[in-house]
């Protein structure tokens, strides 16, 4: 299977992800989001719609820029945004002992990483 096949497919679950998280967080009431996410409950609303937007706009920039060559070179800073973001996400789940949460938490950093280090590496320069 050809590596860039495997790793648009990799981008394109990591996009899903994030932009199904991001619009939740952006868009649900904080009391709604607390159901699923016990840890926003101790964060402010302010906190939690940056996240979202983060996660939203990193959603985007890391499959659009890529896939219409435009600044291609976004994708993989898009893709280091949001593995930061994972870690602070990590170590969220591990203050408010969410050891299960930490099952998606690493993965989508590693994702996230590897995406970053991917597209760095095959795409033209700039």
């Amino acid at each position: 299977m050809d590596a860039n096949l495997i790793l648009w497919s990799l981008q394109g679950a990591v996009a899903v992800v994030f932009l199904a998280t991001g619009l939740m967080k952006l868009f649900m009431p904080k009391d709604r989001l607390a159901i699923t996410f016990k840890w926003t409950a101790s964060f402010r609303d302010v906190t939690l719609k940056g996240i979202g937007l983060i996660e939203t706009l990193g959603a985007i920039g890391i499959v659009l820029p890529e896939a219409l060559r435009i600044f291609p070179w976004l994708s993989p800073i898009a893709a280091l945004g949001l593995a930061v973001t994972m870690i602070g996400a990590s170590l969220t789940n591990l203050r408010f002992k969410e050891y299960g949460a930490l099952g998606l938490s690493l993965p989508l950093l590693c994702a996230c990483a590897y995406i970053a280090w991917a597209r760095d590496v095959l795409s033209p320069a700039f």
